[in-house]
């Protein structure tokens, strides 16, 4: 065998299960970081629905200044 492959050998831990069942686990486990994922703060839907509320704001405001005159 060749120089890496019995580093990792050495490196494998032998553990005994309670049933009896051998595993094999690496000594050092490294930690894997993912990309930070972005998230909108108002959804688009959110956004629409402000939209369509300030719209519905000026036009009712509209009809009632119209019904005052």
């Amino acid at each position: 065998m060749d120089k890496k492959k019995e580093e990792l050998i050495k490196s494998l831990k032998t553990v005994v299960h309670s049933r009896g069942v051998l595993f094999n686990e690496p000594k050092n486990f490294a930690e894997v970081l993912c990309k930070p994922k972005l998230l909108p703060l108002k959804s688009i839907t959110i956004r629409k629905l402000e939209e369509l509320d300030k719209e519905f704001e000026k036009n009712n405001n509209a009809n009632n200044d119209n019904k005052k005159n």
